[in-house]
């Protein structure tokens, strides 16, 4: 493993920021830290002997989370009273060590690792990966901080099981024509428009304005993915802005743009997002073709069934859909295992025109 120090290329008693010599993020020091080793605080470096930039790093690096692909951690176990250390190792203000470079980079791990143990909702801006089953790459994601509410700056379990089934063509029937421009109400990073796009789908990506800045970076980070798919450059893919509650002011209503197909993953947790997720549907999906079609993935979340069958209910009777399809599956996020919802709706006039069977709303789960 490489040394994070120079110091034998450098004359006697020179200091050099430990940020002239790595780059973040950071790899292990020489001196690592065994995190097996520390059951306790007091088996990790004493403050009060003022640790090296080195051996903090280490200590810090060792504890932070290994995070796998598709929402799989590895747990990190950490000693009793690790945040009572890294408290007293932040307040003590470091300046025992050589320069500021060095401090900014303890500094910066200890934070971490403090907003870590206050659970994922405290967790800092993170990168991962998420393999979809028929891609010929892993999707890459930027979560930045989750805050209350900026709830698309995180993925969900339904968008991963969502992507997962427009990979694999089990969508393909409720899609039909791939022509026809696709829109996902509530993008949030991208794991399902990104993986339509990459497939060679004609997609929109919406979210409110606080989300789509980093919506549209991911797009950009897994442009390699579109361009490794068949069909090499030729994508058609955009992020617009559209806030529900004011569909009107979005560039796609003024175009006068309707679709075909709407697609939305977890897009409800609590009263009062039902009204104004099915006004934005009224105003954007395509009443006058046959094939009009919402597809819709929930997490069935037991203190929220009051909130998905408020949902059903203004569907059908707000909008005369009715589902067609409707399938439960087992899924997972950063919040544990749960059963998911998936359910296609369409018209009920084209419906019993065509004489399809449909399932009665109060009756899907």
């Amino acid at each position: 493993m490489t040394s994070t120090s120079s110091s034998s290329s450098l004359p006697s008693g020179t200091s050099t920021p430990l940020s002239s010599v790595v780059s973040l993020p950071l790899s292990l020091p020489s001196r690592v830290f065994s995190p097996p080793a520390a059951t306790h605080a007091l088996d990790l470096p004493a403050i009060r002997q003022k640790p090296s930039t080195e051996d903090l790093v280490g200590v810090l690096s060792a504890y932070a989370p290994k995070v796998g692909s598709n929402f799989i951690q590895q747990e990190v176990i950490t000693p009793t009273g690790f945040l009572d250390w890294l408290t007293r190792l932040v307040g003590s203000g470091l300046d025992w060590l050589p320069n500021d470079d060095d401090r900014d980079i303890v500094l910066d791990l200890a934070s971490k690792r403090i907003s870590e143990q206050c659970g994922r909702a405290a967790a800092p801006s993170m990168t991962r990966e998420f393999k979809v089953g028929g891609l010929s790459r892993s999707i890459m994601l930027t979560e930045p901080s989750l805050t209350a509410d900026s709830l698309g700056l995180k993925t969900w379990g339904s968008s991963l099981l969502l992507a997962q089934r427009v990979a694999d063509g089990r969508l393909m029937t409720a899609l039909g024509d791939m022509k026809k421009r696709v829109l996902e109400l509530g993008s949030g990073t991208g794991l399902v428009g990104i993986t339509f796009a990459a497939l060679g789908y004609s997609v929109l990506l919406t979210d409110l304005p606080g989300v789509v800045a980093n919506l549209s970076n991911n797009l950009q980070s897994n442009e390699q993915l579109f361009l490794d798919e068949e069909g090499g450059d030729d994508w058609d893919y955009a992020v617009e802005e559209i806030d529900w509650t004011r569909p009107e002011d979005s560039k796609a209503y003024k175009r006068r743009e309707r679709f075909t197909t709407v697609v939305v993953s977890d897009p409800v947790y609590e009263v009062g997002q039902q009204v104004i997720l099915v006004n934005a549907l009224r105003n954007f999906l395509d009443f006058d073709d046959a094939d009009a079609t919402v597809i819709v993935q929930l997490p069935l979340r037991d203190k929220f069934s009051d909130v998905r069958s408020l949902l059903y209910s203004l569907l059908a009777e707000e909008l005369g859909l009715v589902p067609v399809v409707v399938e439960k599956e087992a899924g997972v996020d950063d919040f544990g295992q749960g059963m998911y919802l998936y359910s296609v709706w369409r018209l009920r006039q084209a419906v019993e025109t065509k004489g399809l069977k449909s399932i009665d709303y109060r009756e899907i789960e």
